[in-house]
C-alpha cells in the first residue's frame, strides 16, 4: 500500500470515526453498549500500529468530545474521562493484536473497555452505576468492524462497496436499537457483516451488495422508528443544539406550557435528549410512586394498547416495560395538588409532558418533566401515600 493510500485511509478515518464518537450517550444503549465508539476503537486496533491506532482514535476523540460537550448532547466529565482512558485502550489492545488475532482483539477491547466504563460507573453513581455500565453489547458490532476491514484490503468494487456494507449495517443495528426497537432493521443490521462475510474469492462484490441491500432494506422498514432514534442520535449534529433553542417547547397547547426551555426546573438535562416536547400517554401506575433524591416524584406506567410504542428497549430489559414518569420539585403543587398529592399503585391515568430518552440510563423513555396527571380510574379509596403502605418497592431489573 502507498504512502498516500495510507494517508488517505487515516483521513478517512478520522472523519467516519469523529462523526460516530460524537454520537456517544452518557450510559450505553442496550443492543450496542457506546455503539460506534467501540467500533472506531476496534477498527483502529485492525487497522494501524499501536501509536498511530491510539493517536488516530485520541485525535477523532478529541473533536468529537467538542461536539458533544459544545452541543451539551452529553456530560463534560463523560466525554473527558472516555477521550483520557479510551485511547491508551487502544494503543495496549493494538500492541497485543498479532498475538490475539482478530476475535481475541475483539474481545479484550471489549473487556478492557467494560472495566474502563464499569470503574467510571461506580466512582460517579455508586452503585446505580453498574447497570449503566454494562458495554458488552459493543460486541455486536465487532464482526461489521472486521468485515469492513477485511474487505478495504480487496481489490477493484468490493474495496469500497464492503466497507459501505458494514456501515450501513451498523446503521441499521445502531438506529433500530438505540431507543425503540425497530425489528426489522435490527434483523437486517445483524444479517449483514454475515453476509458480508459468507462471500468467497469470487463473491466478495456480491457479498458486499447483498449485505448494502438488507441494511438498507431493513432501514425502509423500520423508517418510523428509525426516523425517531436517528433523531436521538444525531442531536449532536442539529443545529438548533447549539443555541438557546435546543430545549424550546415546539408543540404548546392546553398542558404544556409554552417556553424556551423545556428542562428550565429539570436538573442535568445533558442526561435527557426529546423525542416530543409534548406527548401524552394513558396506562396503569405500577409499583410504588416516590420522591428520589433530587426531590423528584416518580412513579412507572404500564403503557394501555396503542401507547406501547412509547416503550424502549431500556423499559422492556431495565423497567420491565413500563414508562418512567417524573414529576420535578418545581411542579409538584401545580401537578400533583389537583390529584390528591399524588397517584396509587393500580390506578389508570393520563400523563402529559416531555417525552424523553434518558442517555443516563440505558435510553429508556420517560415522561420528564410532567406538565399534568389525569386520574381517570382510581384503583384505590386510599390517597397517596396511605395507598402505598406496605407496597414493596421493585426497583427496575
Amino acid at each position: 500500500m502507498t504512502r498516500r493510500s495510507h494517508i488517505i485511509r487515516g483521513i478517512v478515518y478520522l472523519a467516519l470515526s469523529t462523526i460516530g464518537i460524537a454520537m456517544m450517550v452518557n450510559a450505553p444503549a442496550i443492543l450496542t453498549g457506546y455503539g460506534f465508539v467501540y467500533a472506531s476503537a476496534y477498527y483502529a486496533v485492525l487497522s494501524f500500529q499501536p501509536g498511530l491506532a491510539a493517536a488516530l482514535f485520541a485525535a477523532s476523540h478529541a473533536v468529537a468530545s467538542a461536539v458533544i460537550i459544545g452541543s451539551k448532547a452529553a456530560f463534560t466529565i463523560v466525554a473527558a474521562v472516555s477521550l483520557a482512558l479510551r485511547p491508551p485502550v487502544v494503543y495496549v489492545v493494538a500492541r497485543l493484536r498479532e498475538r490475539l488475532g482478530a476475535a481475541g482483539s475483539a474481545f479484550a477491547l471489549a473487556a478492557l473497555d467494560q472495566l474502563v466504563a464499569l470503574t467510571v460507573a461506580i466512582l460517579y453513581y455508586g452503585d446505580d452505576g453498574i447497570h449503566t455500565a454494562l458495554t458488552i453489547y459493543e460486541l455486536l458490532l465487532a464482526p461489521h468492524v472486521y468485515a469492513a476491514y477485511k474487505l478495504s484490503r480487496m481489490d477493484g468494487l468490493a474495496s469500497m462497496l464492503g466497507p459501505a456494507a458494514a456501515i450501513a449495517g451498523m446503521a441499521a443495528l445502531y438506529f433500530g436499537s438505540i431507543v425503540l426497537p425497530a425489528t426489522p432493521a435490527i434483523i437486517a443490521g445483524l444479517l449483514a457483516p454475515l453476509l458480508l462475510l459468507a462471500g468467497g474469492k469470487a463473491g466478495w462484490t456480491r457479498a458486499a451488495a447483498a449485505a448494502l441491500a438488507a441494511a438498507l432494506v431493513g432501514l425502509a422498514f423500520s423508517h418510523g422508528v428509525v426516523a425517531v432514534n436517528a433523531s436521538v442520535a444525531l442531536y449532536p449534529f442539529k443545529p438548533s443544539s447549539w443555541s438557546g433553542e435546543r430545549w424550546m417547547q415546539t408543540q404548546p397547547w392546553e398542558g404544556c406550557p409554552e417556553t424556551v426551555n423545556v428542562f428550565e426546573a429539570t436538573h442535568s438535562p445533558e442526561r435527557l435528549r426529546i423525542i416530543d416536547t409534548c406527548e401524552s400517554v394513558e396506562g396503569v401506575v405500577v409499583g410504588a410512586p416516590r420522591i428520589v433524591g433530587d426531590g423528584d416524584y416518580v412513579f412507572d406506567l404500564k403503557p394501555d394498547p396503542g401507547y406501547e410504542w412509547m416503550l424502549g428497549l431500556g423499559n422492556i430489559i431495565l423497567r420491565k416495560g413500563s414508562l418512567h414518569i417524573e414529576v420535578v420539585p418545581e411542579d409538584h403543587f401545580k401537578v400533583l395538588d389537583p390529584i390528591g398529592g399524588g397517584v396509587c399503585p393500580g390506578d389508570r391515568v393520563r400523563v402529559t409532558g416531555v417525552y424523553v430518552s434518558d442517555t443516563d440510563h440505558g435510553m429508556w423513555t420517560e415522561i420528564h418533566p410532567t406538565y399534568k396527571i389525569e386520574v381517570l380510574e382510581r384503583a384505590s379509596s386510599k390517597p397517596w401515600p396511605d395507598c402505598i403502605r406496605g407496597v414493596i418497592l421493585e426497583e427496575p431489573g
